[in-house]
């Protein structure tokens, strides 16, 4: 059965008037041409506007799906130590481990969302982008999985960061028949899975 929403639930008079405000600064500051965003107007007025909610629409949809957790961070361990720390069966590329962004604080928030089915590294990457993210550091992303040891049962979760030759790298943490595991590779779009959830950080 369908959950009935209350009004309350839905954006207000006040709201909605916030984002004519936003938009029409931003039609202001883009200094368009009169004469083709007349003709725009007249001959694809009803379009734009679709395009503009539609927009709109799936950046809240983004959101709505957004999850938090919080882990201290040891700033002192090694990439192979926090990895370690974990508990899980390690798939690992030493050169890769190496690779690892260090975190900027110990204490910080990770935001985790559905990624959405099959995506290559970089639709990934603009997947962050649509929620104001950035992939999360490494270190933050298993120390997530340290706290909670099944979290990646029902979240298998990674986040991802590009080496000095430019590859794409990951750091997961799922549950496989085999056992509960850690792989901090380069990233291999032919073993992806439609069910991840990215951690991120905001910008």
């Amino acid at each position: 059965m369908a959950q009935t929403m209350s009004p309350s639930q839905f954006l207000t008079r006040g709201e909605i008037a916030q984002i004519y405000e936003l938009l029409s600064a931003g039609l202001e500051n883009a200094t368009l041409p009169r004469e083709p965003s007349r003709q725009v107007l007249e001959l694809q007025g009803q379009q734009f506007t679709e395009e503009v909610v539609r927009a709109f629409q799936n950046r809240v949809e983004a959101i709505s799906k957004m999850i938090v957790r919080r882990a201290r961070v040891i700033l002192t361990r090694t990439p192979h130590e926090a990895i370690e720390a974990t508990g899980r069966i390690k798939d690992i590329s030493d050169s890769v481990v190496l690779s690892m962004p260090k975190v900027l604080g110990d204490e910080p928030e990770v935001t985790f969302f559905p990624a959405g089915p099959y995506l290559d590294d970089d639709e990934y990457a603009q997947a962050y982008e649509r929620r104001a993210l950035k992939p999360a550091h490494p270190y933050s992303q298993l120390a997530v999985n340290e706290v909670d040891s099944t979290f990646a049962k029902s979240r298998p979760n990674r986040t991802q960061w590009k080496d000095k030759d430019g590859k794409w790298c990951v750091s997961a943490c799922r549950d496989w028949i085999n056992g509960r595991r850690v792989r901090v590779r380069h990233s291999d779009v032919k073993c992806q899975f439609n069910d991840w959830w990215l951690a991120g950080i905001p910008k």
